[in-house]
């Protein structure tokens, strides 16, 4: 167990490669460490595994640890553990938008930092949990448009720059800290309108993170510079350079890909390239739902809305489906005489464009099934009916194909784990229905990344629902 808590305090959040093993490991501990009645070493592993599925925008599997990993470290005075787990579940609860409970729990991992004894502990997890609440302060300014947000994003950007500095030098995390808070300020005063002042932050973050090797600030850099090039300054060229440096860096983080996604679409509209405006509103429209699938999952965990709200909320993702096929249609047809030029200079798109081909096949996409399908699909699932194969495969002619073609050696068990990813079945649910355990389950997914050559940092959830 020592050995295994050892690896997992080691572990970096931008080595997307090894989430899997991670997840892996932390099931390893908690199973060894509740046999042996060793409840640290099951905070421990709650803990890690909740750092990881937040990164996964995992939110359902991220709440529905909580209630245990929170009782366990409360019971065994784990303040430390404790109050990471409060900030993971106010992260899980910001992306689903239950505010309310992401605040209150924010603020009470805040105050529980007190009772650190280690002063860069303290001060670290201040920093981290100040970065939550500005994203948390960036997401109310979205959903509620009201302007008082943007006055807290400032707020809470400057608090946590000011922890930043009280790390003691030895610290080794200090300068990642202090490159990423002076982005996040950046990002504060440009999302305020004070450009001059947001840049020159980026400016000194850029000269910081450069040294730290800190990928997710310069995602924030680039995408935020990107945006000022369009907008402000009209230089789109250097704009695309810019989104296009943010896009290497993101790996397969839905919670980044989905404002990016936004991003290429305001920059294909000003540079009216139909065609990539239209491939990235498909891109954008299908994480969409996936993601907002899984925050009615999540929500439902919480007991925040009925079964049967949730099952509507479902079907009303995927009613849009038809309104967008037509109005993309349109946008076709109406592109039509653009074609042959952009045919002609497809050799100049960036290295991470599809091929316009593809794009058209996007577009042209077979429609989602009717709610009643899938609704039917769901009940046999939670039967553990052995109709359920055969009933996914009428639903999901296309995906079923496509997922032989990619491999020959897919066994009916495998056939059936892609029909739980595509209904967004979370690993604790199939191992319910299933009657096995989570590890099990985990093991399953394992082998069938392997089978079709997924790489570990890609989300499988969103990968079934992108490719058909």
């Amino acid at each position: 167990m020592e050995k295994i808590i050892k690896e997992l305090d080691k572990i970096d959040i931008q080595e997307q490669d090894k989430y899997e093993k991670i997840l892996l490991q932390t099931d390893e501990l908690y199973d060894l460490s509740k046999e042996a009645d060793y409840k640290k070493g099951m905070v421990i592993a709650l803990t890690k595994r909740a750092l990881i599925l937040v990164h996964q925008s995992n939110n359902t599997s991220t709440l529905k640890l909580m209630p245990e990993a929170l009782s366990l470290a409360e019971e065994i005075g784990d303040y430390k553990n404790r109050s990471d787990l409060l900030m993971y579940k106010g992260i899980a609860l910001t992306m689903v938008s239950d505010y309310d409970e992401a605040r209150k729990c924010l603020g009470i991992s805040l105050s529980i930092c007190d009772q650190f004894k280690n002063k860069d502990s303290l001060h670290s997890a201040k920093v981290a949990i100040y970065c939550v609440l500005m994203d948390f302060a960036d997401h109310g300014a979205k959903a509620t448009k009201d302007k008082v947000y943007n006055d807290s994003m400032r707020y809470f950007a400057r608090k946590a720059y000011d922890e930043a500095t009280k790390l003691s030098d030895h610290c080794h995390v200090k300068k990642r800290w202090l490159g990423y808070t002076l982005a996040v300020m950046g990002s504060a005063f440009v999302h305020s309108g004070r450009i001059k002042e947001g840049e020159q932050y980026f400016d000194q973050a850029e000269k910081i993170i450069a040294k730290a090797d800190d990928q997710l600030s310069l995602y924030a850099i680039y995408s935020e510079r990107g945006r000022l090039e369009l907008i402000s300054k009209g230089n789109k060229e250097k704009a695309l350079d810019y989104y296009n440096k943010a896009y290497r860096l993101v790996g397969h983080r839905p919670r980044l890909l989905e404002p990016l996604y936004k991003l290429y679409i305001e920059y294909y509209q000003k540079t009216q390239n139909t065609y990539m405006e239209l491939y990235y509103l498909k891109k954008s429209k299908r994480l969409a739902d996936s993601l907002s699938s899984e925050n009615q999952s999540a929500l439902l965990s919480q007991s925040r809305i009925k079964e049967k709200e949730a099952i509507e909320s479902y079907k009303k993702v995927h009613d849009n489906t038809t309104d967008i096929v037509v109005f993309a249609l349109g946008i076709l047809a109406i592109g039509s005489g653009i074609f042959l030029f952009f045919y002609l200079n497809k050799k100049h798109k960036p290295d991470h464009q599809f091929s316009m081909e593809k794009n058209f096949k996007e577009v042209s996409g077979e429609y989602y099934p009717s709610p009643e399908k899938i609704e039917r699909l769901l009940d046999l699932a939670k039967r553990n009916d052995s109709n359920f194969l055969i009933t996914f495969q009428d639903t999901f002619p296309s995906l079923y194909q496509k997922l032989l073609n990619m491999c020959d050696e897919m066994t009916p068990n495998d056939m059936e784990l892609c029909g739980y990813l595509k209904l967004n079945i979370s690993s604790k649910e199939i191992a319910t229905y299933k009657k096995t355990s989570v590890g099990s389950v985990d093991n399953r997914k394992y082998r069938l990344r392997k089978k079709l050559g997924i790489s570990s940092e890609t989300n499988l959830y969103i990968w079934i629902s992108e490719i058909a």
